[in-house]
């Protein structure tokens, strides 16, 4: 995690957040360790394609029986291969195609999460005569600077006391917090964060260590102090050189959260920071509030307690999240676990109605599956996330539900943006980068312990779009050369395709040539953390263009695709990461 705590939950906070949690898989066991060449040979016939993923489930699969893949061209509408494509088995994050799908068609990709901070009595004189409310309704990307914002709007507004107390009302949801099969209970872990109705930076706390001199204290604080929150212990500073040991536990002390470190920290560490997940999200909420209108100069007579906002209640400010439509991206991309529940319960909420609850969001979820072709013993459906291993899917529904919001021109755009870019973003972006499939494939990642998935859209060499899902659970493959070996001759496909669809393919084929930037040279000046500079033009006095840098020929020893998603969990488990 980047060490920049005033920014830490801005723009980029999901993606950020991921990175923390990003590992790959371990290799199956009796599998080989061997990495798959850069680039195969050319694959111009179905028979081609099927034989070369033949041979990379032989392979790399000791157990091919725990395995399903099925792939599909969606532009001739032709399966092109299937290997256990209707055995259900578990997806682990793939279940976060589902969701964001449904949520896409059933909410709008324009629609966008309040939060609303309502008086529970008149404002005389800059005084509010009453309790003041922040009410949430599910905004999963409710970050310190939009709260922070309210405050001030606040301010603006005039007001300067408030005579009662800061209610927080997360009731929009039912109180469950974790969905069916987490082990979350007590897990400081972020991809396990609780979810609710009223919640804060992911419902995650950032600790902030710095060293002090050698034998005295460390300097510990929370990046957002908020009341509700209290740290006990202390760190202290060691000698220099040694390495950073630091213990981290959560209590709850009459509904509010203690965390208590522990440990040393070397005089020349530079600042350590650890993501901690709170207990209760609304007090977390209110708490970072009350701390942010003390620093708006609203002064607050009252506690911060939970409660629900009166009908006669007065909207005084409101902040609205980002669309749905960009939300997706860092649920699919760095796959957040606590964005999709969010939206899993506020689904449920807009459909079926108050409170909203991760049952009828999976009605919702269930209902959609059915309308776009998914056939109804193809999944099983636990959670929103996928870190649930009662979730199953079949890698033939999965297609299925890929191929539905391809072919709806209203859901595609924004859905299939927020999967991420083989090579470039997400969960994958530092993947089969010298390999001619980067950009060429837009995928989901997904791992559970003895669980790995992959599922996703790639583009052929002759122009067609094909769907696939690779679901291995039991450990049964080594899946990052698995993956690299499946996707890499998808996308070398160059069959000839019967003339209907021959001029479609041309095109295609055309634009595939043109030239895209390599994101490795394009920023490169970046890492020398200087500014960027070039020669004077005489006649204009203003710096000349620089030439645009793209790729070139793929370049050798290629690594394979690995999946990046949390490592570890309680009870043996791997989580789907945040």
């Amino acid at each position: 995690m980047i060490d920049q705590p005033p920014a830490r939950f801005g723009a980029c906070a999901a993606a950020a957040l991921a990175g923390l949690l990003g590992l790959g898989a371990p290799p199956a066991a009796g599998a080989p360790a061997k990495a798959p060449a850069q680039n195969g040979p050319a694959i111009s016939s179905r028979g081609d394609l099927e034989a070369a993923i033949r041979q990379a489930v032989g392979k790399w699969c000791a157990r091919p029986g725990s395995l399903s893949v099925a792939v599909r061209s969606l532009t001739a509408g032709e399966t092109l291969f299937s290997h256990h494509p209707r055995v259900k088995r578990i997806p682990a994050s793939n279940q976060k195609l589902a969701t964001t799908a449904a949520a896409l068609a059933r909410l709008g990709p324009d629609y966008t999460f309040p939060t609303d901070v309502y008086a529970g009595g008149p404002v005389r004189g800059g005084v509010l005569e009453g309790n003041l409310y922040l009410k949430g309704y599910g905004d999963p990307f409710l970050v310190q600077e939009r709260v922070r914002e309210l405050a001030h709007e606040l301010r603006l507004l005039g007001v300067r006391r408030v005579k009662g107390d800061l209610i927080a009302d997360d009731t929009y949801f039912d109180s469950v917090r974790y969905g069916p099969g987490w082990h979350a209970e007590g897990s400081l872990r972020p991809y396990q964060a609780p979810h609710g109705a009223l919640s804060f930076n992911f419902n995650v706390v950032w600790l902030l260590i710095d060293p002090g001199k050698e034998g005295g204290p460390a300097r510990v604080q929370l990046e957002v102090p908020a009341p509700t929150i209290r740290v006990e212990g202390s760190v202290a500073t060691g000698p220099p050189g040694g390495r950073p040991q630091v213990r981290l536990a959560r209590r709850r002390v009459e509904g509010r959260d203690r965390i208590r470190v522990g440990g040393t920290i070397p005089a020349n560490s530079r600042r350590l920071s650890y993501p901690v997940t709170i207990s209760e999200p609304a007090l977390y909420a209110a708490g970072a509030f009350a701390l942010f209108l003390k620093e708006a100069g609203v002064a607050l007579g009252g506690e911060v307690r939970r409660g629900a906002t009166p009908k006669e209640a007065e909207l005084l400010a409101r902040t609205l999240s980002r669309p749905l439509g960009e939300l997706v991206r860092d649920v699919n991309k760095v796959s957040s676990n606590f964005m999709a529940e969010q939206i899993l319960k506020t689904l449920g909420a807009e459909e079926l109605g108050l409170p909203g609850t991760a049952e009828k969001g999976l009605r919702v979820v269930h209902d959609f599956l059915a309308a776009v072709g998914v056939p109804a013993d193809a999944f099983e459906l636990a959670d929103g996330s996928g870190l649930s291993r009662g979730n199953r899917f079949t890698a033939e529904g999965l297609v299925a539900l890929l191929e539905g919001v391809h072919r709806d021109f209203r859901l595609r755009p924004e859905f299939e943006a927020s999967l991420a870019v083989v090579g470039i973003d997400g969960t994958v972006r530092r993947k089969m980068q010298r390999t001619s499939s980067v950009r060429r494939a837009r995928v989901k990642s997904g791992l559970l312990d003895r669980v790995q998935t992959l599922s996703g859209y790639a583009v052929a060499d002759n122009g067609e779009v094909v769907a696939f899902a690779i679901l291995s659970n039991e450990n049964a493959c080594n899946p990052n050369p698995l993956f690299h070996e499946i996707i890499l001759p998808v996308t070398l496909l160059d069959r000839p395709l019967p003339p209907a669809l021959a001029l479609q393919s041309e095109a295609a084929r055309r634009n595939l040539a043109l030239p895209m930037p390599n994101p490795r040279q394009r920023d490169r000046w970046r890492a020398q953390g200087r500014a960027r500079t070039g020669p004077v033009s005489p006649e204009a006095g203003e710096p000349a263009a620089a030439e645009a840098v793209v790729e070139g020929p793929p370049e050798p020893a290629a690594t394979g695709l690995e999946m990046l998603e949390e490592k570890s969990a309680p009870g043996g488990e791997r989580g789907a990461k945040p």
